[in-house]
């Protein structure tokens, strides 16, 4: 083999080692978070882990605390306050707003802005659709005491 060619090839194979330390030194960074999914007992479901933090970056980045259920951003169950509706949040990923921290979520701002009388469940999910609630909202509705569902739809195909 000659001299050139050793020198190509061995500076293609040190240029792949050194850009891949590069990458995998950065890419915390810039990179989603790679979480197990695991079935959720109650909605039957595969959900992130409850307690997990899931950093996704898209239209934006944030990092999404995982609450129990899988849902995003919201990380506990209140106790049922008979003063409160208790509103189980429906939709897709812009429902699910993985791209902007927990307290501008649609949940956390419906909560907000009624004064505590919302207690609301984000149980939307990336790539979810009607099919999918109406076969998750009977255990739901059971488990949390809902008193009404919304669904949050962005685009009717």
């Amino acid at each position: 083999m000659k001299a050139t060619t050793r020198r190509l090839i061995g500076s293609w194979l040190g240029g792949a080692v050194i850009g891949t330390a590069i990458i995998a030194a950065t890419s915390p960074l810039f990179v989603r978070s790679y979480l197990p999914l695991q079935v959720d007992p109650v909605r039957r479901v595969w959900t992130l882990p409850s307690q997990s933090v899931y950093r996704w970056r898209s239209e934006g980045y944030a990092d999404t605390q995982i609450g129990p259920l899988g849902m995003p951003g919201k990380t506990t169950l209140e106790e049922d306050d008979k003063e409160s509706i208790r509103v189980a949040l429906w939709g897709d990923s812009q429902a699910e707003g993985v791209c902007v921290s927990d307290r501008d979520k649609i949940f956390s701002q419906a909560e907000q802005r009624s004064d505590s009388r919302l207690q609301v469940f984000p149980l939307a999910m990336s790539g979810e659709d009607a099919a999918n609630w109406l076969t998750q909202i009977p255990a739901v509705e059971s488990d949390l005491a809902i008193d009404l569902h919304v669904l949050f739809v962005v685009d009717l195909e």
